[in-house]
């Protein structure tokens, strides 16, 4: 209900965050100056007018300047949410706008480069979400969309489907993970790729489409 009462760019927000993790100041800081950028999709692809997903579930990275314990991890985002990034950066470059690398994931306007300040702040993602929740009928917090990760994983792991040391890293805490991520500063590519399998595993305790979504106006 909170997804379908929500805008294309307004879903892009609450799929990171209940489906990937992620807190709202890593979408955008307090300043409004840095936020999630489209080379933190790292299997994101931008050919001419069409944008595609190599791999999903499909990684985010989460650079030490958005992170909240100040260091970098990762974590995934599935077939529902990689749908709508997809939209919604399509629906951008229809706009006229011209995607790179260090363009921003979620943008005050259309044309974001033409935008003095083109990151959301934390507070404009929170209202951005609060928003929809409100449409929806509920009283909740935005924040609460974290913690709504929290338990699904939580029945994810009950099912063995999830290691708790994947649910941890994913969610930004320190443990063995971080720590040989931090170090080493890249992850063997087959432990990317079973936290990848048991990802894809939970996401039906996350996702709540199982068709293609499509754009609401």
């Amino acid at each position: 209900k909170v997804l379908d009462s929500s805008n294309v760019r307004g879903r892009v927000a609450i799929s990171l965050i209940a489906f990937s993790g992620l807190r709202l100041q890593t979408l955008g800081n307090e300043s409004g100056t840095d936020g999630l950028r489209i080379v933190d999709l790292p299997e994101l692809t931008i050919n001419g007018d069409g944008v595609e997903f190599e791999n999903i579930p499909a990684v985010v990275k989460v650079r030490k300047e958005l992170s909240k314990k100040n260091h970098e991890y990762m974590t995934f985002l599935g077939s529902e949410g990689c749908e709508y990034v997809r939209l919604y950066l399509t629906e951008r470059i229809q706009s006229g706008e011209t995607l790179g690398p260090n363009t921003p994931l979620l943008t005050k306007s259309k044309f974001a480069l033409r935008s003095d300040e083109p990151f959301l702040t934390r507070t404009k993602v929170s209202e951005l979400i609060r928003r929809a929740i409100r449409t929806a009928g509920y009283e909740n917090r935005p924040y609460d969309l974290r913690p709504y990760f929290a338990s699904r994983m939580l029945m994810a792991q009950d099912e063995r489907l999830v290691q708790r040391d994947y649910r941890t890293f994913w969610m930004g805490h320190k443990g063995d993970i971080e720590h040989k991520y931090t170090t080493d500063r890249r992850l063997p590519k087959d432990q990317i790729e079973a936290m990848r399998s048991a990802y894809s595993g939970a996401t039906k305790h996350l996702e709540t489409r199982h068709t293609t979504p499509s754009a609401k106006d």
